[in-house]
Formats: structure tokens, C-alpha cells, sequence
């Protein structure tokens, strides 16, 4: 979605992925908080994607080494990487607060007002700058 987004191809959404921030936490905080997740192998949107409740699979269902790849294109040897590449880890009605770790912004400025937002909500988890984690480049604004 966040490539979309960045290329501008998002309907009624026209302010790119700058203003856009992520919420961090782990898996490990949220089945220990008790909270009710599932994780899909693939885009939500796919008739093929998966999904599963059982940790015991999350090295066996989701593609790592796809994860951590900067290309992720469907390939003739392998089309559908991008459906595989848009794995989720999804909780259910609620993530509360304490569970955030760390708060990810594309750059300084957003990173303040992030800051300056979050100081007002409580006990602010750490802000993270990190353009790395947004699409970069003149066609990515």
C-alpha cells in the first residue's frame, strides 16, 4: 500500500506517504499482552493468501528472505512474490499503547510534530527517524 501511495495511486489520498508515520511493537509484546492476531502469508486482498493462528508457523508460512529484500517484483520464474511480500501480522479490535515501542518517520520535521503529538497522549515510546523504511527518490514524493 505505502508504494501506492508513494507513486500517487491511491484514490481520495493525494498528500503522499511523508505525513505517514508506523507504530512499532513485536509479536512477542502482543501474545504476551493476550490480544487476539492472526498473520497472513500474502496480501489480505489475494484468493491465495493464508492465514494462521499458530506462531509455530510464522518461519514456515511467511517469506523471510522476500522480507528482507529491497526488490520484491514478480518474476516469470516466480510471480507471485508481491502477494507474498504484503504478509501481515494483524491484531484484532485493539492495539493499546504500551505495547508501541518505537514510532518511525520519514523525517525530522515529521518526527517533531510525531514527538509533539505523542508528548500530549502520556508516556511517549522513543521517535525514530528513518527514511529508509519510506520509498525514496524524485518519483516518491
Amino acid at each position: 500500500m505505502l508504494y501506492r501511495i508513494a507513486r500517487g495511486s491511491v484514490a481520495h489520498y493525494h498528500d503522499g506517504q511523508t505525513p505517514l508515520i508506523y507504530l512499532v511493537s513485536t509479536v512477542g509484546a502482543v501474545v504476551e499482552a493476550g490480544l487476539r492476531w492472526i498473520f497472513s502469508n500474502g496480501n489480505c486482498g489475494s484468493p491465495t493468501t493464508g492465514y494462521f493462528d499458530d506462531l509455530a508457523l510464522l518461519d514456515t508460512e511467511v517469506d523471510w528472505m522476500l522480507m528482507r529484500a529491497d526488490l520484491w517484483h514478480n518474476t516469470a520464474d516466480d510471480p507471485n512474490r508481491m502477494t507474498r511480500r504484503a504478509a501481515q501480522f494483524l491484531v484484532h479490535e485493539r492495539m493499546p499503547w504500551s505495547l508501541i515501542s518505537n514510532v518511525v518517520a520519514r523525517t525530522s520535521r515529521m518526527a517533531a510534530l510525531a514527538r509533539d503529538t505523542i508528548n500530549r497522549a502520556g508516556t511517549p515510546p522513543s521517535v525514530i527517524v528513518r527514511p529508509g523504511w519510506y520509498y525514496n527518490g524524485e518519483q516518491y514524493r
